[in-house]
């Protein structure tokens, strides 16, 4: 099984997040301003994302899995059935280990003749879904409330079970303030988009779009003051 590489925020963007909560006005937490922080960092995360490469998708569900699943190779009868070009083609890929493991429509509970017939269905399905990457960060969007008009929103299809989780800023003890966003959608870490290097790029453009709002807000609060800035 791989592991999911996973990306720390840097203290820029942790910094930039605090100054942000001291400019708003009061009754906006720091909770409030993570939440932010975190839906500009998915929505350009997502925006790099390649959604049209659907022979890419194809061939990376095709490919050899790093680890075999366990699926049984035998029909109803008991008997070893034949190996044809369907079985060899599908036989290990990285579709074959997913269908296995989510246990995709009961896949564990059939012969392999349907099984693999499942993993053909499943494979079909992600390619006639080319924006499937994108779907999978639906769900952190709508954690760190996105509005319902956002154009981010509007951007990640609504697929009925999108591979994504979210969990929005909290209190983790000790003072500390936690979020976090995944998407495991299959295939991500290589989309052409970019994978954990978009994740990096994104964070420098998060923290560039907060410092703006920060300046907006100093300058709202002066206005309010009657204080003029040149």
């Amino acid at each position: 099984m791989s592991v999911q590489p996973t990306y720390v925020a840097s203290n820029t963007f942790s910094e930039a997040i605090r100054r942000l909560a001291e400019s708003r006005s009061s009754g906006q937490s720091l909770e409030d301003g993570i939440n932010l922080g975190m839906q500009l960092w998915v929505s350009y995360i997502m925006a790099k994302q390649t959604a049209s490469d659907k022979p890419g998708i194809r061939s990376y569900l095709m490919g050899k899995a790093r680890r075999n699943a366990p699926v049984r190779r035998y029909g109803k009868s008991g008997k070893t059935e034949s190996k044809g070009a369907r079985y060899l083609e599908l036989r290990d890929s990285v579709a074959a280990a997913i269908v296995y493991s989510t246990n995709y429509k009961n896949a564990r509970n059939v012969d392999s003749k349907t099984f693999f017939g499942l993993v053909g269905k499943y494979i079909a399905a992600r390619v006639y879904s080319s924006g499937y990457h994108k779907a999978g960060f639906r769900p952190a969007l709508r954690e760190f409330k996105a509005r319902r008009a956002s154009s981010a929103l509007g951007q990640a299809p609504n697929y009925g079970r999108p591979a994504g989780r979210a969990t929005a800023a909290h209190s983790k003890g000790g003072g500390a303030i936690t979020a976090s966003a995944s998407n495991v959608a299959a295939g991500v870490e290589s989309n052409p988009g970019g994978g954990m290097s978009a994740v990096e790029a994104s964070e420098g453009e998060v923290v560039a779009q907060l410092e703006r709002y920060i300046l907006k807000n100093i300058e709202e609060r002066a206005r309010r003051l009657g204080i003029q800035i040149a």
